[in-house]
């Protein structure tokens, strides 16, 4: 057997796979508004409680369940294949590799699908690039023992908030450290190159720690346990992101602000910040995901293969409904001139019709990535395990 192939000796948990792909599908939706809402009819960010109005906002509030399901749901898969597989070191080395292959996935394929354009003036770190970063950390931490990466894992989480007012001289080499484990900033390294860091790193890796040991907690327990279990810790997640975010003090650098209006007061209390994950969004969103994968559970998987097919190939839907995003939003842009309602530029009109696509592209490409799992399993290669 191959040092860099692992062989699984046990079934995926369908369940996971499940929530996998509807937070993929959740991240369809967030992608199409991304490409669809052009910056002429759309001058302001979905989460600007000045000018954002509330279906606008919960459209983008949703959709903040992806990345930390990425990550979280990663530190599972992770724990799950350490108990499956014979040798540690194998694992170890798998995911080095493939830690490698989704950073410079991210910086080439992802980047062009992005920006359908070859320029190298700078690089992003965005999401596939910080879970790539967090499987090379976690190929070194997965050798210790889950009692000390559960503790190392909260402590990121919970105390990563104390480092937000550290700040490295711009431009230096400790200011682009600090920015890749921390700071979501653009960072020059030349006058014709710069890095710019959507995702840092240090609070994706927590999330992935907190996942790794969950997924010990969830081997261990009896599948008609599990519901009870992850509700609890799901309620308990969400009394701690009320508590945080209420008292407003710590653990985001966007305090909310009370409006007259309850519900923009609402939209500020949920608006935390992303970039990077701040304790509060990291409660607010992974309480939510617990919660969802109890149900999930209870649920007969065989009645959602639509959702546990993306959930079984995420990497290979990701880069494919980038591609087809962009190219519709393309058309589109060049089309709604010649179509009279879209010449007032409606905001909520357009909203519609990034709804209307959404759903389209889903089951656009749930035939595509059906062949793809099964064509992908005549294939057991090391580079098909990549994906």
């Amino acid at each position: 057997m191959s040092a860099t192939q692992p062989e699984l000796t046990t079934k995926r948990i369908e369940s996971l796979d499940l929530l996998r792909g509807f937070i993929m599908v959740l991240m369809v939706l967030d992608h199409t508004r991304h490409f669809f809402f052009t910056s002429d009819i759309f001058p302001f960010e979905p989460e600007d409680i000045t000018h954002t109005f509330p279906t606008l906002f919960f459209t983008r509030w949703i959709t903040h369940l992806c990345a930390p399901g990425f990550a979280l749901f990663a530190g599972m898969s992770i724990s799950m294949m350490l108990r499956k597989m014979k040798d540690k070191k194998e694992l170890s080395m798998y995911l080095l590799t493939r830690g490698i292959f989704l950073v410079l996935l991210e910086v080439t394929i992802i980047r062009f699908a992005w920006y359908f354009k070859i320029d190298y003036s700078s690089i992003g770190g965005l999401v596939i690039w910080a879970l790539g970063w967090c499987m090379i950390f976690m190929s070194a931490l997965m050798h210790l023992r889950v009692r000390y990466l559960f503790p190392m894992g909260l402590l990121i989480v919970a105390g990563h908030n104390l480092l937000d007012f550290v700040t490295p001289a711009n431009g230096t080499i400790g200011d682009l450290i600090w920015s890749f484990l921390h700071v979501h900033k653009s960072v020059p390294l030349t006058e014709n190159f710069s890095v710019n860091i959507l995702y840092p790193v240090l609070p994706m890796l927590g999330v992935v720690l907190l996942g790794f040991t969950l997924g010990d907690f969830y081997k261990r327990r009896d599948p008609s346990n599990r519901f009870k279990d992850l509700l609890e810790i799901g309620m308990f997640s969400f009394s701690l992101f009320i508590i945080v975010r209420g008292i407003n003090l710590y653990g985001d650098l966007q305090p909310w602000i009370r409006y007259e209006d309850p519900i923009a007061m609402l939209m500020s209390f949920l608006n935390c910040t992303k970039y990077p994950f701040s304790l509060s969004y990291i409660l607010m969103t992974c309480s939510l995901l617990l919660v969802l994968l109890g149900a999930a559970e209870m649920l007969q998987t065989k009645k959602f293969k639509l959702l546990t097919t993306f959930g079984k190939e995420p990497l290979f839907f990701y880069i494919l409904h980038l591609f087809v995003v962009h190219v519709l939003a393309l058309v589109f842009i060049q089309v709604k001139s010649y179509i009279p309602i879209f010449e007032s530029n409606n905001i909520e009109l357009n909203l519609a019709v990034v709804y209307v696509v959404w759903i389209g592209v889903v089951f656009l490409l749930y035939p595509v990535t059906l062949k793809w799992m099964n064509w992908k399993k005549d294939r057991p290669g090391f580079f098909w395990k990549l994906f």
